[in-house]
């Protein structure tokens, strides 16, 4: 087995590298920088995916496996950003290079935006699909033409729907988690939309998710979540609990949530038949984590 890794250096590629480094799994790494820390079983071709038309460096490596994960990700433009639209063709490439190159299994990051956001539990061949953004969009797309793809060269796709990952290392300081603990350890109030309900799973757990698809070479649609929902609001006064702090510095803005879905929650029975489960429950994640302060 060889992987061919693509979003290595985001918050969740991180994570994933880790677990193949700790596994010895040979990997080719793509991406506009190295790693800070090279692993002795990692290489590293420096390639811009969106502008790239040819990549001989998979032909010489001959990946068995790719992880890709790489993504247009900044934080509060990824939603609307017309970017997502040449990921769709750049996806596309990679993948038919990796085929070209002898591949055999690749392993997705899609969007729990794909799905329509009704407040009901989102569910792998259940639920309808129905982004409402320009990233949901530009995912399923690219999920429609790689099933075809990978169907017509015989290729097995684990297509997988992240849900909402926290905590660990990268992670955005203006995402909900790093936020409340700033503030909260600073003793600072913070204001959520403490109404909605949203599906956390910690990224270390996510990271391992992923690599189990791809390492066990599952096929089929994947919800990346933890099957636990917490209103924002519990999810912040738990952080709070830990940390020593009362849970009143969390105030619930109720009126910040206008216009975005109540609940977005996940069925992961199709994920845990594959034999995975998360090390840790959302609640003891955070307990571990922040008794550390």
């Amino acid at each position: 087995m060889r992987v061919l890794l693509t979003g290595g250096t985001g918050y969740i590629g991180k994570h994933v590298v880790s677990i193949l480094q700790n596994r010895g799994v040979p990997t080719l790494i793509l991406g506009k920088k190295p790693l800070d820390h090279m692993p002795s079983n990692f290489q590293f071709a420096e390639c811009d995916l969106l502008r790239s038309s040819s990549f001989d460096v998979i032909q010489q490596f001959k990946p068995t496996h790719l992880i890709h994960l790489a993504w247009f990700a900044k934080h509060g433009e990824f939603w609307t950003s017309v970017e997502n639209t040449q990921w769709v063709t750049s996806t596309i490439d990679l993948v038919e290079q990796f085929a070209a190159s002898g591949g055999q299994h690749l392993t997705v990051s899609g969007t729990c935006a794909e799905y329509s956001w009704d407040e009901t539990v989102c569910e792998e061949n259940v639920t309808s699909i129905c982004p409402s953004t320009i990233y949901g969009k530009a995912k399923n797309l690219t999920h429609e033409c790689l099933q075809l793809l990978c169907d017509s060269k015989g290729l097995s796709l684990a297509w997988a729907r992240v849900f909402f990952p926290f905590g660990g290392a990268g992670e955005h300081p203006n995402r909900l988690f790093p936020s409340l603990v700033s503030a909260l350890r600073a003793g600072k109030s913070i204001e959520v939309n403490g109404c909605l309900q949203r599906d956390f799973l910690h990224v270390e757990d996510m990271a391992a998710a992923l690599a189990h698809l791809s390492l066990g070479s599952k096929k089929g649609v994947f919800n990346m979540a933890s099957g636990e929902t917490l209103s924002i609001k519990q999810f912040g006064d738990l952080v709070a609990t830990h940390l020593g702090k009362s849970p009143d510095l969390v105030v619930d803005n109720r009126a910040g949530a206008f216009g975005q879905p109540m609940i977005i929650s996940a069925c992961v029975q199709q994920l845990k038949s594959t034999g995975w489960s998360p090390a840790m429950s959302v609640i003891e994640r955070l307990a571990t984590f922040l008794s550390k302060d």
